[in-house]
């Protein structure tokens, strides 16, 4: 039987004083990819998506440069977590994420490069900004060029049952999903992120209707959502809801 062949990979603590702007790669792995050595690598996240970062040689050290801080945004990557490379042998490498208590961070496998394009439809399974010269959505909501939002005045049952109806006419015109459940990340205005379940559901004529779930019960705690808060959910990007709350 033919043996797998074993990546090279290497592993960091990540402190946000010396990693934010840019990564150390350590000396010792630096031999794999000497006389290959490219302008810029890959690095691929949980969630599949990749990101273009550079690579900056300073006093014979090799940096993760350009592009790093965004990998570092877009995976809520804190001080403390523990990132493991491994490297595919040409200019890329996988990344996963881990918290201070050695658990994969979940909103890893929820990131996507923020650096891209997101104001078309760019896939079959997600939450889309779809571009548009102008639109309103939602009963109270209202929308841009290029960023769409809801509004809702929380009830009592959102908040204790932590379960919330999407407006119609928002997720007819955002939601391209075959199943009858897509990822989406919440997010706040200071960037934490919140992975949740949007669930379809079915009346008994056929019409559908989308629900933010599983997982909106942390947000809903986390940022302390009372009966008669405003929250205001502003698509930002595949899958990304940015919330604004208004207290009652």
């Amino acid at each position: 039987m033919k043996e797998a062949v074993k990546r090279p990979m290497f592993f960091k603590f990540f402190i946000a004083e010396h990693s934010s702007e840019r990564m150390k790669i350590p000396l010792a792995f630096q031999d794999y990819i000497k006389g290959r050595r490219p302008q810029a690598v890959l690095l691929t996240g949980p969630s599949g998506d990749s990101w273009m970062v550079g690579l900056i040689e300073e006093e014979g050290a090799l940096y993760f440069g350009g592009g790093w801080p965004k990998f570092v945004e877009d995976h809520s990557v804190q001080t403390g977590d523990f990132l493991v490379f491994r490297y595919d042998g040409e200019d890329g490498f996988e990344v996963q994420v881990f918290d201070p208590t050695m658990s994969p961070r979940e909103a890893s496998f929820f990131a996507w490069n923020s650096h891209r394009v997101t104001t078309e439809l760019i896939g079959s399974n997600g939450v889309w900004p779809v571009k548009q010269e102008s639109d309103t959505v939602g009963a109270e909501g209202s929308s841009g060029i290029d960023h769409f939002s809801f509004q809702i005045t929380m009830k009592a049952y959102h908040v204790n049952q932590a379960i919330l109806p999407i407006p119609r006419c928002f997720s007819e015109r955002h939601v391209q999903c075959h199943k009858d459940y897509v990822n989406v990340m919440l997010c706040d205005e200071g960037g934490k992120r919140w992975p949740v379940w949007m669930i379809r559901r079915k009346d008994i004529t056929k019409w559908e209707s989308w629900f933010l779930s599983k997982g909106f019960p942390a947000f809903i705690r986390d940022n302390r959502v009372k009966e008669g808060d405003t929250c205001t959910f502003e698509l930002v990007g595949p899958s990304l809801l940015r919330v604004r709350i208004s207290r009652a």
